[in-house]
């Protein structure tokens, strides 16, 4: 990719676009990482009743913030009940669904990962204003 500046002000445009891309980009990957460990940990938690897989809260970034967080949570009313089976390593759950429902798809995508996804992301968008 080559960049051809006319002038400072061409300079100040460029640089404000480059910085959009990188936070658009970095909004599109915590909402894909979101919207990732929210499905894994759906195939993870353990059910009783279905109150506490029903019970998932997905949150992404808010558009205008060049700080995007996004955030999953599970219990809303029931959150003691979601600690504990998140938490106890000796209940027995059945079909595969275990404790630490929601850390281990944390842990599994963070890192190079989410750096790949970032990358990739910030790459997309940056095209858009080559």
């Amino acid at each position: 990719m080559t960049i051809q500046l006319l002038g400072m002000s061409d300079f100040r445009k460029k640089m404000a676009q480059g910085n959009l891309a990188v936070i658009e980009g970095a909004k599109a990957a915590v909402t894909d990482m979101v919207v990732e460990i929210g499905k894994e940990s759906q195939d993870l938690v353990p059910v009783d009743t279905g109150n506490l897989k029903r019970s998932i809260v997905l949150k992404f970034p808010k558009i205008l913030s060049n700080e995007p967080e996004g955030e999953i949570a599970y219990g809303g009313t029931a959150a003691p009940y979601a600690v504990v089976q998140h938490e106890n390593m000796g209940y027995a759950h059945r079909d595969g669904r275990t404790a630490k429902y929601l850390e281990r798809p944390v842990k599994r995508k963070a890192g190079h990962f989410f750096n790949k996804l970032l990358i990739q992301k910030i790459n997309v968008h940056l095209k858009k204003y080559g």
